[in-house]
């Protein structure tokens, strides 16, 4: 079933590439160890992960992490507990081997790095998009 997927996407990508062919917020160019392979684009927040802001919470949520940042518009710290979806980690080293993986989300800069800090520890170093790219 894996296989039917990844053919699916495969081609879908192709499609995508070859309709596109450009790299907005991106560079020009793929990194070394990414040429060739196709882009693959991840929405973090409900996709790979589930965070919600620590403001309002009485106790931490089972099986969280906790993060912070501080926010540049109001210089304020800001505060969520964050859930990794089942499996994110050998979905992410699968995806690396096969895709250039660039991970995107319409949340700040600084949580997004913080999320990515999470989620790349094996130094897989994607690139990440927000919505200020």
């Amino acid at each position: 079933m894996a296989t039917t997927h990844l053919n699916f996407l495969n081609s879908f990508l192709t499609v995508l590439n070859s309709s596109i062919g450009v790299r907005k917020g991106l560079p020009n160019t793929q990194r070394k160890k990414d040429a060739g392979k196709k882009t693959l684009v991840l929405d973090l927040d409900e996709t790979l992960i589930h965070s919600e802001s620590s403001n309002h919470m009485i106790s931490k949520p089972k099986n969280s992490v906790s993060i912070s940042w501080k926010n540049s518009s109001n210089n304020s710290q800001e505060s969520a507990y964050t859930r990794l979806r089942p499996s994110v980690f050998k979905f992410l080293a699968l995806a690396t081997e096969l895709f250039e993986v660039v991970l995107f989300t319409a949340s700040m800069p600084q949580y997004a790095k913080q999320i990515v800090k999470l989620l790349d520890r094996s130094g897989y170093h994607f690139y990440l998009l927000t919505r200020n790219d």
